[in-house]
């Protein structure tokens, strides 16, 4: 035969206070995660630009044009991340952010999103200690992206779907001014 025993254990009140504060505090917290404006979440397909961003195409085209980088050691490792952005008119910035195979298939993926500009700088600084990111030219960025897509359409490859909306980030910017030459594909050794 089984014996059960039952305990009973039972919290003071100061334990208990604890307890209450631990929980309310931990629904504020998750209270303000849900709560989150739409537009700093990775935006959702399925939905036109503006809808998605709050704003038109042509405002993100005409705004002026942030910093931008590249992963370091690109055309070593044959791929990497390009970022690209716009400065909005409300001071938060939008950013396309394009994973670049350089030895083959060119743009793999691609997303934009509009962080704070404290998110912006942690971002930046988690992929500087993940990848190594070189600051470079808006004009560098959209001519390295340009060329990697238009190097991977020549065998037939055709970028990722969300490189459109990446694409309207990039849009306007003069790559005349770019006297970077970049070389695609795998280089033999």
């Amino acid at each position: 035969m089984f014996k059960f025993s039952i305990v009973i254990i039972t919290m003071d009140k100061n334990d208990r206070q604890a307890a209450v504060r631990r929980q309310k505090k931990n629904a504020k917290n998750n209270a303000k995660r849900k709560a989150k404006p739409e537009r700093l979440k990775t935006l959702e397909l399925g939905q036109s630009f503006e809808s998605r961003t709050g704003y038109s195409k042509q405002l993100v085209r005409s705004c002026p044009t942030g910093p931008a980088w590249r992963t370091e050691n690109l055309f070593d490792a044959g791929i990497g991340q390009v970022i690209a952005t716009r400065i909005l008119p409300d001071n938060l910035i939008m950013v396309a952010s394009i994973l670049l195979d350089a030895w083959c298939l060119g743009a793999k993926n691609a997303f934009i999103y509009i962080p704070t500009p404290i998110d912006l700088e942690t971002c930046i600084a988690d992929y500087n200690d993940a990848l190594k990111l070189l600051e470079i030219e808006p004009s560098g960025a959209v001519k390295l992206v340009t060329q990697a897509v238009e190097h991977a359409a020549g065998p037939g490859l055709k970028p990722h779907l969300d490189y459109a909306d990446a694409k309207i980030v990039m849009q306007g910017i003069d790559t005349v001014g770019c006297n970077e030459t970049f070389v695609f594909g795998k280089r033999r050794l």
